[in-house]
């Protein structure tokens, strides 16, 4: 683990209170469970500039890969629609461009063949030191530092480029916690508790590692067949150009852009991804165990497009090597609550794809620097409203013996509300007249099998009885 950062910068000291904030989510996380909002927390990023006519300048002719589908009131209600049930065009963000804008000046323009009217397009989930890799320098203008997430810049991050009516389908990430910064346009985020996990009907079926799939359309639901769907109370919240948006792990999730939008986010890696991933190795075998494709089965239904088939012996491989780093962490544990008073979880400086590497354990300086974030967090939780206001920035800063500071920024719980309230406000479009063209293909049996013993509850409990085992020989 990295040494604890500084808390205070005396060459931006209107940063303080934000880099108290985030001090603690970085050393401590666990006190805030619920989705905070970071407004204008970003609004002085250089990455700000980044117009879409600026972003396709720096990229050029490199082409990315567009998921296309079509506006949600083009969909019969309750229907999701899967990645892999999606077009896909590769174009350049010039292209992109053209066609947001309607004024399409190519006639070679790969996505022409999309009415605007009826189609986004989405370049989602792309690495920026893929598209950066011959300019690096282009890592600075997004600096995850200012938020306390030392060593973190553009090139641990992804970037998220959308038209109006993109979206990603309602899932829940299985490793860490996210941060993500709105640089154009605006977005509307559905955040659900982990809690409220049975009322999502949850499924693995598409499979991709780390993402947990909801069989919901959470726009416009089918609550017949969902019927506990409406028992849920997302969490909902349009970020704006320049805001922060703040993700606790295992939080669920559906992002749509309202207009086109530039988002850049980034996964911060929590201890207990270690679990995590034994829970994944098990779900990965079970799924590749069960739905075994046939030979000329390329890109079985199953799997999500983002994933790749693996041998039954890489599979076994993954699941060996995640029990073993698990087991070994579990050793040190003791040791390391024991350097600190609080009990709270600690971030490791490994990438989200490492299995193998170990946690160090706590030296004296940052067990008195998890003890002080304590102090810090329990401070801010004396506002009852949630915001971080004047008043409890300067609490904070006698925390820390810092002078008070004047601030530019906002930090707010997001409220939640009713899945009734979405509905009768008009928040989810009815189906037009073309919902006929589309239909469901019926599920096999051992699909339904796959869903069941796969469910992240099963999975947990599988998982638990496995560690116990191996730790009674």
């Amino acid at each position: 683990m990295a040494a604890p950062m500084a808390l205070y910068d005396e060459r931006n000291p209107k940063d303080d209170a934000l880099r108290i904030f985030t001090h603690q989510l970085n050393l401590c996380h666990g006190d805030e469970k619920e989705p905070l909002l970071l407004e204008n927390a970003a609004k002085n990023w250089p990455c700000r500039r980044w117009t879409l006519s600026k972003f396709a300048s720096l990229l050029g002719d490199k082409k990315l890969k567009f998921r296309i589908g079509p506006h949600r009131n083009n969909l019969p209600p309750g229907t999701v629609l899967w990645e892999g049930s999606c077009a896909y065009e590769e174009a350049t963000l010039k292209n992109f461009e053209e066609w947001c804008q309607n004024t399409v000046a190519s006639q070679d323009n790969p996505l022409n063949k999309f009415h605007r009217d009826h189609f986004w397009c989405y370049a989602d989930y792309k690495y920026m030191k893929d598209l950066f890799q011959n300019q690096p320098d282009v890592y600075k203008d997004v600096p995850w530092e200012s938020l306390g997430l030392k060593d973190l810049s553009g090139e641990q991050s992804t970037v998220w480029i959308g038209s109006i009516g993109a979206h990603t389908v309602c899932h829940q990430d299985s490793y860490g916690f996210n941060i993500v910064a709105q640089i154009q346009g605006r977005k509307k985020w559905y955040l659900f508790p982990p809690e409220q996990t049975a009322c999502l009907y949850p499924t693995r079926i598409p499979f991709e590692e780390s993402s947990v799939f909801s069989e919901v359309n959470i726009t416009n639901p089918d609550l017949t067949k969902h019927p506990k769907f409406q028992e849920s109370t997302p969490f909902c919240v349009v970020l704006k150009p320049g805001d922060v948006l703040y993700v606790p792990k295992h939080w669920w999730h559906f992002v749509e852009c309202e207009e086109t939008s530039i988002s850049i986010n980034c996964w911060v890696d929590l201890e207990s991804d270690h679990l995590s991933r034994v829970h994944e190795a098990v779900t990965r075998m079970l799924v590749f165990r069960l739905l075994q494709p046939d030979d000329n089965d390329v890109l079985p239904q199953w799997l999500n497009p983002t994933e790749e088939l693996t041998s039954h012996r890489t599979n076994l491989m993954y699941l060996e090597t995640s029990l073993k780093v698990y087991q070994q962490l579990s050793q040190k544990r003791k040791y390391r609550t024991a350097n600190c008073e609080t009990g709270k979880e600690f971030l490791i400086e490994e990438e989200r794809t490492s299995k193998t590497e170990s946690l160090p354990s706590l030296s004296s300086s940052e067990g008195r620097a998890c003890k002080q974030a304590s102090q810090i967090a329990s401070a801010q939780k004396r506002k009852a409203d949630g915001s971080l206001s004047r008043e409890r920035i300067t609490e904070q800063n006698r925390l820390e013996g810092a002078e008070e500071v004047d601030t530019e920024f906002k930090v707010t719980k997001i409220p939640c509300t009713s899945i009734n309230e979405i509905i009768e406000t008009g928040m989810a479009m009815s189906p037009s007249a073309e919902q006929d063209n589309i239909s469901e293909e019926p599920q096999g049996i051992l699909d339904v099998l796959t869903q069941c013993v796969t469910d992240p509850r099963v999975v947990s409990m599988v998982t638990e009885l496995l560690l116990e085992k191996l730790e009674n020989g």
